[in-house]
């Protein structure tokens, strides 16, 4: 059987984005979570056991209608996998020999890139405004 992808629309992207929890959207499809909001969950799950991954995800601040139900259980378990073999050097070294990092050069929406998007796309609508008005006042 495929695993179907989900992919996020721009309104989701967005509202992902607007976590500090979330470093950037890759392909509109994977979530990359910051280091810090990692090593929480695991030390969450490690804590306390009988809390879901679920209300840990929602208590962060995640729109549990925007994520797949089972993201934060399979996201937590292989997070805590790594940290039983990595310690926490996994979650706060960039060692790309050691750990699974993050090397190849693909599209990645960042708050950052989100931001100067919406300021073109302000301007944008600005001058189309104007033009639309000089337009009217030429035709006057």
């Amino acid at each position: 059987m495929i695993a179907k992808i989900r992919v996020f629309n721009d309104y989701e992207i967005m509202k992902l984005l607007q976590n500090p929890n979330v470093i950037a959207i890759r392909h509109k499809s994977q979530i990359m979570y910051s280091p810090e909001f990692k090593y929480h969950c695991v030390m969450q799950r490690l804590e306390r056991p009988d809390k879901t991954a679920r209300k840990i995800f929602e208590e962060a601040g995640f729109d549990m209608d925007i994520i797949h139900e089972r993201t934060p259980q399979k996201r937590i378990c292989y997070w805590l996998k790594q940290y039983e073999k990595f310690g926490e050097d996994y979650f706060f070294n960039n060692n790309s020999s050691t750990y699974k990092a993050i090397t190849k050069k693909h599209l990645i929406l960042t708050r950052d890139s989100l931001q100067e998007l919406s300021e073109v796309y302000n301007e944008a609508k600005q001058l189309l405004q104007e033009l639309e008005n000089e337009k009217i006042n030429d035709d006057v």
